[in-house]
């Protein structure tokens, strides 16, 4: 996904991580999803996979926290 990241292929990026989510046992690539979904200025999807994140992993809210803490801060910079 980071290749097509680089070469700025949202899309394709998403894509990839979806399938390999489908495909691991144990990660699940929330974070990278969340991240492609800022990428892509598609907020709501941002916000819902961070919170389907802490729903199955409860233990990650803080991660998470901190994660759409950052995010707000850079908003100066980059509306949300």
């Amino acid at each position: 996904s980071n290749s097509f990241l680089a070469r700025n292929y949202t899309e394709y990026a998403l894509e990839t991580l979806e399938k390999g989510s489908k495909m691991s046992i144990g990660y699940t690539f929330h974070m990278e999803i969340a991240n492609i979904h800022y990428i892509s200025r598609n907020y709501s999807k941002m916000i819902e996979t961070y919170l389907d994140y802490v729903d199955q992993f409860p233990e990650v809210y803080v991660n998470v926290q901190n994660r759409l803490q950052f995010l707000m801060s850079q908003s100066h910079s980059r509306p949300l």
